[in-house]
């Protein structure tokens, strides 16, 4: 974490909850770009006390290590199996090391298969791990439902009679977490099917059609999640897989393995079906949210992942409630023979691509934004007007100046990028537009302008000098030019 870079995402989380005046601002910001209040809550009382993002990037390293301690206090497993856990690609890094709410939503998650055997004795404890579950992201909240539906079911059908006044405090404790889902999913819904919401970070991209390639490409979340091989030919390492599904043949054979991953998990489940429901009902919303709303990227891909080793870890602490025939006892279940072998190949992958990134992230920035920020201290710009196009190209570089950059389609500075009054489709057009009466407003002298590729169809009338340009790190998108730009003679 020390070395790695932050990216625009990480300081758009940092310096929303810093600099805005109010939670109920907080909130409505991030309603807007479709994110839950869990982990920019926490980070609004750090900004209170602090404007340096070691804050969070500490706090952040706090919450994933206390989620390996959960999974190597508790998880029913051996020690190899929860060694490899934790070093995995999710676990080890991209929900340690990059600061984003998902580290929030892996803690809840293991605290509460940590006390999932203990589940009527500790009602506060499951509510509360739900209920944090629920807030920390929208994937969070289809996990967190799901587990709510299973644990109400359970306290009232498949309870011992013994455990009857037991079962009655789970349920109360499960009206918190049922009324924290309940509301977030009231948000979201009034915000994501209200006409004319501004765009966001996220928003319905249409149902997509029934055909084999749209399913195709919804079910090779699967494949990326549980083996989240990077491309190491790739330029920009982060977020790629080995196998680039561009082009059908490739789409239907990484969605394929998906597809077996999915069976192999389900044949292991067998013998605890209410841990089966669970993990195909939680897979199942996800993979359709990504189908229907937001396909999204490995590092969202990563719940499904998650949901796979929760799985797992309630399951084998777990009493079976279903025997299979002798036929098939080697085949099915906890006694399954390739059980082992498979498991321990889908996390030992996972550490070969942990172990790789964690070398790439070491070797080579992750961002080109402070190498950028560096050389507009160096040359004393840092005092300058600061213009970008488009619009959050250069939240990161804001960050590290700690100063607000103006936005032409905007009309304003700002520090983090305010997704509702954004229009990104005519940015460059406007930014285009406004930037000469914005410089001569000020009086015609020099402003440093941030993009994130060359340009050169610039306004008749703008002096324009390209000072330094910066090549994206492993984030493909944290490239950029710096031009220094005036109204004079062309």
């Amino acid at each position: 974490m020390w070395h790695h870079e932050m990216w625009r995402d990480e300081w758009q989380a940092w310096m929303l909850a810093r600099d805005v005046s109010s939670l109920a601002e907080l909130i409505g910001y991030l309603l807007v770009e479709g994110h839950l209040p869990g982990w920019s809550a926490l980070l609004y009382l750090l900004g209170m006390a602090t404007r340096d993002p070691v804050a969070m990037q500490v706090t952040h390293l706090a919450l994933a290590s206390g989620a390996a301690y959960l999974l190597g206090r508790f998880a029913p497993f051996s020690l190899k199996t929860r060694v490899l856990i934790a070093s995995g690609y999710f676990v080890a890094y991209e929900y340690a090391v990059i600061a984003r709410p998902y580290a929030l939503g892996m803690l809840a998650l293991f605290m509460f298969c940590a006390f999932y055997p203990r589940r009527s004795r500790h009602p506060v404890i499951i509510a509360a791990s739900l209920a944090l579950l629920a807030v920390s992201s929208i994937y969070g909240l289809i996990v967190a439902g799901v587990a709510c539906g299973l644990l109400l079911l359970e306290a009232y059908l498949g309870a011992p009679d013994e455990e009857v006044p037991h079962r009655r405090r789970l349920v109360t404790g499960l009206g918190l977490a049922v009324w924290v889902i309940a509301v977030a999913l009231a948000t979201i819904s009034s915000v994501a099917f209200a006409e004319g919401r501004p765009p966001g970070m996220w928003g319905a991209s249409g149902v997509a059609p029934l055909r084999p390639w749209a399913i195709a490409s919804t079910m090779t979340s699967i494949t990326q999640a549980y083996l989240p091989v990077p491309d190491v030919l790739a330029p920009h390492l982060w977020g790629s897989h080995l196998v680039p599904v561009d082009t059908r043949l490739p789409l239907f054979l990484v969605a394929g393995i998906g597809g077996v991953l999915l069976i192999l998990t389900t044949i292991l489940l067998l013998q605890t079906p209410s841990i089966l429901a669970f993990y195909l009902a939680s897979t199942g919303g996800i993979l359709l949210f990504g189908h229907l709303v937001f396909s999204g990227f490995l590092r969202h891909h990563g719940s499904l992942y998650l949901v796979f080793i929760a799985s797992l870890w309630m399951s084998a602490g777990s009493r079976p409630r279903w025997a299979p025939p002798a036929r098939l006892r080697g085949w099915v279940g906890s006694g399954a023979w390739w059980r082992t072998p498979v498991v321990t190949a889908i996390l030992g992958i996972q550490v070969a691509s942990a172990a790789l990134l964690y070398w790439a992230d070491l070797r080579r920035p992750f961002s080109a934004a402070p190498a950028a920020a560096q050389f507009i201290r160096d040359r004393g710009l840092e005092e300058l007007p600061m213009a970008a196009i488009p619009a959050p190209t250069a939240s990161s570089i804001a960050g590290l100046l700690d100063r607000p950059v103006h936005y032409f389609v905007l009309g304003s500075e700002a520090t983090f990028i305010p997704w509702n009054r954004l229009s990104r489709s005519a940015d460059a057009e406007v930014s285009m537009e406004r930037m000469r009466p914005f410089i001569e407003a000020q009086e015609g002298g020099p402003m440093v302008v941030i993009l994130g590729e060359p340009f050169d169809a610039w306004d008749y009338g703008l002096v324009v000098e390209e000072l330094a340009r910066f090549e994206p790190g492993l984030e493909r998108r944290e490239g950029f030019v710096l031009y220094l730009v005036g109204v004079g003679n062309p």
